[in-house]
């Protein structure tokens, strides 16, 4: 499926279509490159706390505190990054 399909498969439960819009479009603005690539099948969104095995697995990270995105980058720097090993890696 699209990412716009998965994205609309998260709002199955919801007869709202406002509502439904207004929150796609919201995640286009958290996740900016979903909205690049609405159309395409083969994304994989992986939400996981094991932040090595995340990030060995991805090709882009962000670390979100409280909803919000403070960081992000490419996995492998974001690996190397000192403040993710302090913070997230116990390193």
């Amino acid at each position: 499926m699209s990412i716009q399909e998965n994205l609309l498969m998260g709002a199955c439960t919801s007869n709202d279509k406002g509502q439904i819009q207004a929150d796609i479009d919201r995640w286009f603005e958290v996740f900016p490159r979903l909205k690049e690539r609405a159309a395409q099948g083969i994304t994989i969104l992986l939400v996981e706390q094991n932040a090595k095995l995340a990030l060995q697995a991805a090709h882009r990270g962000y670390v979100m505190e409280l909803g919000l995105i403070t960081m992000e980058g490419q996995a492998q720097q974001m690996l190397d990054d000192p403040r993710v090993k302090a913070a997230y890696l116990g390193e």
